[in-house]
């Protein structure tokens, strides 16, 4: 078979054949876009710009700047989008009034305030990029291009977490493979010259640059694909593209990635129940399947605790095993808990600073600041901590205390309501299919990843969030696209 015989079948396959030249590029963008999201320490790109950096930002751009004509067209005949908008500018008006009233009118505010609007605009771009693709195309073809996009990132993570796996095990040649592959998709990205790591020692990361971060794409991915299988039972490649998935999440040791799937899981079985998806089936059906995900992941994460109890090596680093180099030893430094201490002491630290501004925060760019103050107060701190403060760069591990410290809890409040907005469409709705069911499963889980990361700077969040905004929405078979 020719080169043109296979490029032509895969374009009817996926139905790009009877679109216009825009619904096309849109189409590839939209697919490319899935393909390379787990790279998000592109290389060749200035570690300074976190948004730059992933490498799916180019292919969401391009699909951009071609869709772009024609998206008012689209949110015109959908509310909902002017909805959103409306409430993201009352969300940035309010960043405003909160920056210049805390922190007076100057040109560095004008500038903080520009850099923070711009990056809330890229990241919710993406995410209104990602719904909007869902009407600029056929709805089933975007489903039918996603689904596509889904299973290849899926297949390229877990080949290469089987290296990984042969690493662990000591195979010959599986390390030199993993630091030759490294350079090309992944770099050292501050100056303590450690993060993301070479090679993460005991636990699955994938390509991306460390396991949580891959959480966030395994954990709705294998909701998705668990829905999918429940729906066509006939079709066991759904069923084993989410056990693989599983196996990856249990076995990165990611305690957050642990917490959002049987979040997700549970919702998502939840959900199934109420609309009446399980009627007339067995138990073998409806509960084992579910009861049996969380009963391995209670085992595994019983096993990773008694491991990590057992063996010095892993106790002392908390049960994180990166290879971590530039970590200051001292007295006044613990290195043990892991990230779960490191991320009590924030909280701690971030309830102790809202408390005292807690309706309209402190101003834009300035948690960093506040919480650089408050570590450096502490008489024991753990190592990571030490680490931050020595570098003076704290980041935000959960994101609604993090704009809670900077634009209080209105500013908490209207943020929220951003990110959960496909939820509160979805309100409106009597009737649910399995694929927006997983839609919100998966939000849940993102939703629940926000209290230990800052997930809406993550084109996985974005994504998501997105699929789930087209889902709440709907498709109209009415009305045209381009």
């Amino acid at each position: 078979m020719s080169r043109s015989q296979i490029t032509s079948g895969a374009a009817d396959w996926f139905g790009l054949k009877n679109l216009s030249w825009p619904q096309r590029f849109i189409a590839v963008c939209f697919f490319l876009s899935i393909v390379v999201l787990p790279v998000d320490v592109f290389p060749w790109i200035a570690p300074a710009s976190y948004t730059l950096r992933h490498l799916a930002f180019y292919p969401i751009a391009a699909g951009v700047a071609v869709a772009l004509p024609f998206m008012p067209g689209i949110w015109r005949k959908r509310k909902e989008f002017l909805i959103f908008g409306g409430l993201f500018g009352l969300f940035l008006l309010w960043i405003m009034l909160v920056s210049f009233w805390n922190r007076g009118f100057s040109m560095a505010v004008g500038k903080d305030l520009c850099k923070f609007m711009f990056s809330l605009g890229i990241w919710w771009g993406m995410g209104i990029f990602y719904a909007t693709v869902f009407f600029l195309l056929p709805f089933a073809l975007a489903k039918r291009i996603l689904w596509g996009g889904l299973v290849t990132v899926s297949m390229l993570c877990i080949a290469y977490s089987m290296l990984e796996l042969a690493w662990f095990g000591e195979v010959p040649g599986a390390e030199s493979i993993l630091l030759a592959l490294n350079p090309l998709f992944r770099k050292t990205c501050f100056a303590w010259e450690w993060w993301p790591p070479e090679l993460c020692v005991g636990r699955l990361r994938s390509l991306f640059s460390e396991p949580l971060f891959m959480s966030l794409l395994a954990v709705p991915a294998l909701i998705f694909f668990w829905g999918r299988y429940l729906a066509e039972r006939k079709r066991k490649a759904w069923f084993l593209l989410a056990a693989a998935w599983s196996v990856l999440i249990y076995f990165s040791f990611s305690r957050t990635g642990w917490i959002i799937l049987v979040g997700s899981l549970g919702l998502q079985y939840l959900l199934l129940e109420y609309v009446g998806f399980f009627r007339g089936k067995g138990l073998l059906y409806r509960v084992v399947p579910y009861a049996g995900a969380v009963a391995v992941l209670f085992l595994v994460v019983c096993l990773f605790y008694v491991i990590t109890s057992l063996t010095p090596e892993a106790n002392s680093s908390g049960g994180s095993l990166c290879i971590q180099g530039g970590i200051p030893i001292s007295e006044g430094v613990d290195l043990g808990g892991g990230s779960l201490n490191v991320r009590k002491t924030a909280l701690i630290s971030e309830m102790k600073i809202i408390r005292q501004r807690p309706l309209c925060g402190y101003g834009v760019d300035l948690y960093g600041t506040l919480l650089w103050d408050a570590y450096n107060e502490l008489e024991y701190r753990e190592s990571e901590i030490q680490l931050w403060v020595n570098a003076g760069s704290c980041p935000m591990l959960n994101m609604y205390t993090g704009i809670g410290i900077e634009f209080g809890l209105v500013g908490a409040i209207l943020f929220l309501g951003i990110c959960s907005f496909p939820l509160w469409l979805f309100c409106k709705k009597s009737s649910f299919n399995w694929f927006q069911i997983a839609a919100i499963a998966a939000l849940c889980g993102l939703l629940l990843a926000g209290m230990a990361i800052q997930t809406y700077i993550h084109v996985a969040f974005q994504l998501f969030w997105g699929i789930a905004l087209a889902a709440a929405i709907g498709e109209r078979q009415d009305e045209s696209n381009l």
